[in-house]
């Protein structure tokens, strides 16, 4: 089973569950926390399953680009966005390969818990920062690192990240770092039964302006 086979799959049941939900709302917490949004604003969101993120955040800015791998977690958003009529939510199934960053640059572009499934971090960092206008945001959560236990399985590509390591790259890649900090400490329960621990941390990069 692929990737977006997996969460095809997993879909319809997305939105049920308490936990994503809770963790899009820690994200979006701190994301509205740290970013002043506004009207004019263009986004884009990396790995968007059903919207969660940004079914928050529409009402605020102008238009949301909305990018996922995964066929069934765009029908259960599009469908959402018919539902109560969104006009500037626009879903855009495939990777980062699907945006012409020569034509489209935004003002903000951010992802959560999307990193951990992604093989090239580095390439797909340097992706991201090309896509920001200047003085444009990125905005990233994830899990730190952890023993692999949050997935148990081979949709998870990497074991959580260490977000100074994040940092230092896109400070390599001429962004300033604004934010980097854990966000939330989650629960989630092994196959043992027993509950587990995972912190998620917030990381926040600017392009600078000219």
């Amino acid at each position: 089973m692929t990737c977006s086979e997996h969460f095809d799959a997993k879909a319809r049941e997305w939105d049920e569950h308490p936990g994503k939900r809770n963790v899009a709302q820690v994200f979006v917490c701190e994301l509205q926390k740290h970013v002043s949004l506004n009207p004019a604003m263009e986004l884009l969101e990396f790995g968007c399953g059903t919207g969660l993120v940004s079914m928050e955040l529409h009402r605020q800015v102008a238009a949301i680009t909305l990018l996922d791998t995964s066929p069934g977690m765009l029908e259960v958003l599009q469908e959402k966005i018919v539902h109560h009529d969104i006009a500037n939510m626009l879903p855009c199934l495939g990777d980062l390969s699907a945006i012409d960053s020569v034509k489209e640059r935004f003002d903000l572009v951010y992802s959560n818990m999307t990193l951990h499934h992604v093989t090239n971090v580095e390439q797909t960092l340097v992706t991201l920062a090309t896509l920001l206008k200047p003085g444009g945001i990125l905005c990233l959560g994830d899990l730190e690192t952890e023993d692999g236990s949050f997935h148990q399985s081979e949709m998870q590509v990497h074991h959580g990240f260490d977000c100074q390591q994040l940092a230092a790259t896109l400070f390599q890649l001429g962004l300033d770092i604004e934010h980097c900090h854990r966000s939330h400490t989650m629960e989630k329960t092994d196959t043992k039964g027993q509950t587990q621990k995972y912190p998620l941390f917030f990381l926040q990069a600017r392009r600078p302006a000219p």
